[in-house]
């Protein structure tokens, strides 16, 4: 696909759903793809481009082009919720998807907007529909309980680029040099590495652990030690970046590299077919 990379008047992002063995395409599409997640109880894909496009895969078709905002605002985070499609981006603002494909913004609201100047969202995740998270620039999570969202500012001004909700019942965000924070609703504690570390840019919980992706180096992090390099996977990789979690296995997807892991076991995965 490298050669397509920088042919901008081709389809430039390429979607597929990938097995160990096989890689099945589901669309090119001629937008930036910033984040993708599944729905429907794995019958469904959505995903959202960089500057508000948004696409949904169901039943082996590609649903419409859909747009969720009307502005050149990023929009970088998508998530299934408690079966609700929600979005977050540029300028403190998210986003609920409709069956019907629309988007509707939902707030931050413009008093916390002008209050948080260029306060990017760059992650989503959340409990249920009363109880989301998002966290972005200047070290603030946000927290939205149903109705209202409230920033709650960690011990930072560093930015997080990535959350996520586990199910040991705490929210997790990483971000720039290593910091990690750990907490719920309006109280978080943030962890900084005693030297600055490469960007978190993927953070997930899998049987019990925390997993953060750099962009090479693959670590856990916990409450007595903090950041761990895990060595198994930095042996067959040298590039992380994203981590996906399925019900039997968590997925590290780096540069050029593609690692499995059961919990026992760390396998790359070099070549598959495609359909």
């Amino acid at each position: 696909m490298d050669d397509f990379a920088y042919q901008f008047e081709d389809p430039h992002a390429a979607i597929y759903n990938l097995t160990p063995e096989l890689g099945s395409e589901l669309s090119f599409v001629d937008f930036e793809v910033s984040d993708l997640t599944w729905a429907r109880d794995g019958k469904r894909v959505v995903a959202i481009g960089h500057y508000g496009e948004a696409v949904v895969f169901e039943g082996g078709t590609v649903g419409p082009l859909e747009e969720i905002n009307g502005t050149e605002n990023p929009v970088r985070s998508v998530a299934e919720i408690d079966n609700v499609v929600v979005a977050c981006g540029g300028n403190l603002a998210a986003y609920r998807r409709s069956e019907d494909g629309s988007w509707t913004e939902f707030g931050p609201d413009a008093v916390l907007q002008k209050e948080f100047p260029q306060n990017h969202l760059e992650a989503i995740d959340g409990f249920s529909k009363t109880e989301m998270y998002a966290a972005g620039r200047d070290g603030v999570v946000w927290w939205f309980n149903g109705e209202i969202w409230a920033p709650v500012q960690c011990a930072t001004n560093l930015a997080f680029t990535c959350l996520h909700c586990a199910t040991d019942g705490f929210v997790y965000a990483g971000g720039m040099t290593g910091i990690v924070a750990k907490g719920r609703r309006d109280e978080f504690l943030v962890s900084t590495p005693p030297v600055p570390l490469q960007d978190i840019w993927g953070i997930v919980e899998f049987q019990g652990e925390i997993y953060c992706a750099m962009m090479r180096a693959l670590m856990t992090w916990n409450d007595e030690e903090g950041l761990t390099p895990v060595l198994e996977p930095m042996a067959l990789a040298s590039s992380f970046y994203n981590l996906g979690r399925g019900t039997k296995k968590m997925w590290s997807l780096g540069d050029k590299d593609v690692l499995t892991f059961d919990g026992e076991e760390w396998t790359r995965i070099n070549q598959v077919g495609v359909a």
